[in-house]
């Protein structure tokens, strides 16, 4: 008994360590590799990242605003089709949207290619104005993991671009050069949540 106690209060100070520190924070449930906050304190970085915070926390307690929708094609090229629940896109090409009323706040698409595999989580705002895109790759050809942030003004301005990458083997930082590439071919940039490829699914109840 005393043994478990001690191994229970470890746990804790570890989760109070990470919370005090920020490393437990709300996302998207299936994002996986936050970026760094921004440094810059310019007022309209700021301004993003308290809402796409804002957003996390939201997708994160509120799984019952969810909408799921998949794809005939892995790489997310064919038909959208939306289905009852999480269990129905397992192993697909997929979205989750979250719904604030009848707005799209946060789109979460999921994809691959035989050379990679890709998630995309786009935040819109009140208006449907694209505010962030959290973009993740997995290119197989050279081991490479990418993670990358675009964020937007309401006047749909880049306010910041950061990518981060990492050799898969190593976890050792690289240059992005082949994912910066990559991601101009075969990643999306929706400007407004009407620009969502199954967004007049969305209108319906």
């Amino acid at each position: 008994m005393r043994k478990l106690l001690s191994i229970t209060y470890g746990l804790a100070l570890v989760y109070a360590f990470a919370v005090t520190h920020g490393a437990v924070t709300a996302q998207t449930p299936t994002q996986q590799r936050r970026l760094p906050k921004p440094t810059q304190t310019s007022s309209r970085i700021v301004a993003v990242e308290k809402y796409t915070d804002e957003m996390d926390e939201y997708a994160a307690h509120n799984p019952q605003a969810r909408r799921f929708f998949i794809n005939t094609s892995d790489d997310q090229t064919g038909e959208w089709q939306e289905v009852g629940g999480e269990s129905e896109i397992a192993n697909k090409a997929s979205a989750v949207v979250w719904m604030k009323g009848e707005r799209a706040v946060v789109a979460l698409l999921t994809g691959k290619t035989p050379q990679m595999s890709r998630k995309v989580t786009y935040y819109f705002r009140n208006n449907g104005t694209l505010a962030k895109v959290h973009s993740e790759l997995s290119i197989n050809t050279n081991n490479m993991q990418s993670s990358r942030d675009r964020s937007y003004d309401p006047k749909a301005f880049l306010v910041r671009d950061f990518s981060y990458c990492t050799d898969m083997v190593s976890g050792q930082q690289k240059p992005c050069g082949d994912a910066e590439t990559l991601e101009k071919q075969l990643i999306p940039l929706y400007m407004r949540s009407t620009e969502l490829p199954f967004y007049a699914q969305l209108k319906k109840p």
